[in-house]
C-alpha cells in the first residue's frame, strides 16, 4: 500500500482530496472526484499503462486500493458509487461531513514531514487536518 493509500485510510478520502485540491494550484476538484469523474477503471488502466511503459516504474504502480474497489463494482459517478455516493444519478458528490472537533490522538504523534506547498498546508490550522489525523488515530 502506498503513503497515499495509507493517508486516505486514516483521514478518509473526502479530507484528502480537498486538502489536495485546495492547497494545490487551485484544482477545482481533488485526485479522488477527478477518479470519481473519469472512472476509476479507467484511472486504473492509465496507471497499468504507465507502470508497463515505464518498466515498472514504482511511482506509477497502479493502485491496489483502487483494483479491490473495481472489483466490487465501485466505479465512479457512472455508478452512482466509488470513493464519493452520488445518491439518485446526482452528478456532484454528496457533502462532506463535518470534521470530529480538535483534539483525541491518545498523545500519538502525527507527523507531516516536508516543506512544500501541501506540507505547509497541512500544518495550517485554518484546514484542520493535523487535529483530525490525530483523531483518526485515536479511534483506529
Amino acid at each position: 500500500m502506498t503513503a497515499h493509500e495509507d493517508i486516505v485510510g486514516v483521514v478518509g478520502a473526502g479530507t484528502m482530496g480537498a486538502g489536495i485540491a485546495q492547497l494545490g494550484a487551485g484544482f477545482r476538484m481533488g485526485p479522488f472526484e477527478l477518479m470519481d469523474l473519469i472512472g476509476i477503471e479507467t484511472n486504473h488502466a492509465v496507471a497499468e499503462s504507465f507502470h508497463r511503459a515505464t518498466y515498472g516504474e514504482p511511482r506509477y504502480r497502479p493502485s491496489p486500493l483502487a483494483a479491490r474497489m473495481i472489483a466490487a463494482g465501485r466505479l465512479g459517478r457512472k455508478t452512482g458509487r466509488g470513493w464519493y455516493e452520488y445518491p439518485d444519478g446526482a452528478s456532484a458528490r454528496t457533502a462532506d461531513p463535518d470534521p470530529p472537533a480538535p483534539g483525541g490522538g491518545d498523545g500519538r504523534t502525527v507527523a507531516i514531514l516536508g516543506e512544500g506547498t501541501l506540507a505547509a498546508g497541512l500544518r495550517d490550522p485554518r484546514y484542520r487536518v493535523a487535529p483530525l489525523l490525530r483523531q483518526r488515530l485515536a479511534t483506529a
